[in-house]
């Protein structure tokens, strides 16, 4: 009878120690500014992750934002003109005021607001095309990657593609390299710096 109940309180102790363990992950999981009712509503909170209505756990949409972060794939905007032909800026992410934020890749005597023709867009051979997506006069953000990856940075993108913008849509041909893409029509995760 000793044997036993010193092996119930050996085991009960035991699970005590892991579920304190699974809660405090769950609390340093937690944005700084999150209150203790966050932890109570987090497991069943959502949040939509892109235009695409897909919508994702809370935690998973801060992993996946976290992600994104660390590995930032290509991400341009593309808009086409009324005369068909198609221009581009590139958006990147910058640290401001300790916080990634959108910012477009341009230099500051830019007039054009980074906005840059593309002519030999056909050349990269998109599979399936581009332009219907445009067509409606709306810009798009073309998130991409390469498909076939030469290191482990490379392997990195193409999955953020895959779990941040919902998996590539088509693929197209650059500077001899295969890469996935994804449209959507906002950036994700972080705000715009103004």
């Amino acid at each position: 009878m000793r044997e036993r109940c010193f092996a119930f309180l050996i085991g009960s102790l035991c699970a005590v120690l892991v579920l304190g363990g699974c809660v405090h992950t769950k609390i340093a999981s937690l944005s700084p500014d999150s209150g203790p009712a966050s932890v109570a509503r987090s497991a069943s909170e959502t949040r939509p992750l892109s235009s695409s209505g897909r919508v994702v756990p809370q935690e998973e949409l801060r992993e996946h934002c976290d992600q994104l972060a660390r590995s930032t794939p290509g991400i341009e905007e593309l808009r086409m003109k009324k005369d068909g032909s198609i221009e581009s800026r590139q958006w990147i992410l910058v640290t401001h005021d300790s916080a990634p934020r959108w910012a477009i890749a341009s230099t500051r005597s830019d007039r054009s607001g980074g906005w840059a023709p593309q002519p030999g867009i056909a050349r990269r051979e998109f599979k399936p095309p581009i332009q219907p997506a445009l067509a409606n006069g709306a810009s798009q953000f073309l998130a991409y990657a390469p498909m076939q990856s030469d290191n482990y940075d490379e392997s990195l993108k193409i999955a953020t593609v895959t779990e941040v913008f919902g998996g590539p849509q088509g693929n197209f041909q650059w500077r001899g390299k295969k890469y996935g893409y994804t449209l959507t029509s906002e950036l994700v995760c972080f705000p715009q710096l103004q």
